[in-house]
């Protein structure tokens, strides 16, 4: 035990004085390494930030779980977009403008897909009504043909104003008109003004002789492309996402929200949530340690 313990001790003494004779060429040749070593991992390793793959594919629930991904493709690792707007139109304008935008960046999206705003309900969506609505809808339509006419033909703020004069002298002249849903989304828009907190004013709300809502909701359901070499596999997706709704005006202080959920966001924020918990961690554990070494280093005596 003492002859291999001896041997040990002038295996170093040995490597100690033949580093001190030759350091220059020792720091070269460690240098070369590190640089050759740094080069192969760049190069041949990599990340890979899917929690999935930590466990073995022969797993039952992982064979499930990958017959059911083939499956049902296109409701796997996806984004929930959902668009807050004051009025229909609104809403329904914007997310078609930010679909159409999506749809043309291939790069970070694989499909993008609107659940509501689509057109074949815009075509077909009266069929889903019940007959009661159907009939409601109708007659309100009919009810403001006229004024839908004129509208149509100048959609301005001045011919709105003068279709308005001219029903209510015909209302004057004892001519039946229904008008209680027009007026009464203007002088809901009007009051709101006056109080000084503007509300938009909606044409469908108005002509369907529906009480206006405080907020109207669409959805975009999509398909990012996932780049798990890195921390976050969606970042790269998402940052393009918020880059598209500004283009389209989406805007942090503006009328139109833009919220984000979905099995792909809510994975990356539990991610990022663990790191912040390592790095208070870590903090916390550095501080502590160091108190701790400074009261063993500090003499009993002198507390």
């Amino acid at each position: 035990m003492e002859t291999s313990h001896s041997r040990i001790h002038g295996a170093f003494a040995h490597w100690t004085i033949f580093s001190y004779r030759y350091a220059l060429w020792v720091l070269l040749v460690a240098l070369l390494i590190a640089i050759v070593s740094g080069t192969y991992i760049s190069r041949n390793l990599g990340m890979n930030t899917d929690t999935t793959d930590m466990l073995s594919e022969q797993l039952p629930f992982r064979v499930n779980l990958k017959h059911y991904n083939k499956t049902f493709s296109q409701d796997i690792e996806t984004l929930l977009i959902v668009l807050d707007a004051p009025t229909p139109e609104q809403v329904r304008l914007t997310t078609e403008r930010l679909a159409k935008r999506l749809k043309e960046d291939a790069e970070n999206f694989h499909d993008v897909y609107l659940p509501r705003v689509d057109d074949f309900f815009a075509r077909n969506g009266l069929f889903y009504q019940s007959i009661p609505e159907l009939e409601r809808i109708t007659d309100s339509f009919a009810a403001a043909q006229p004024l839908i006419t004129r509208i149509t033909r100048d959609p301005t703020l001045t011919a709105f104003a003068d279709v308005l004069t001219d029903a209510v002298e015909e209302l004057n002249k004892g001519r039946n008109l229904e008008l209680r849903p027009v007026l009464n989304g203007v002088n809901a828009t009007l009051d709101a003004r006056f109080n000084g907190s503007p509300r938009a004013l909606s044409w469908q709300t108005m002509f369907n002789g529906e009480s206006q809502k405080k907020k109207y909701q669409e959805l975009i359901v999509i398909k990012p492309r996932l780049d798990y070499s890195q921390l976050f596999p969606a970042e790269q997706s998402i940052a393009a996402l918020h880059a598209a709704a500004e283009s389209v005006g989406v805007t942090e202080d503006g009328p139109i929200r833009l919220r984000i959920t979905g099995e792909v966001a809510l994975a990356d924020e539990e991610f990022n949530s663990s790191l912040r918990g390592m790095e208070y961690a870590g903090i916390i554990t550095f501080i502590m340690v160091g108190i701790v070494l400074f009261l063993r280093c500090v003499p009993a005596d002198s507390y």
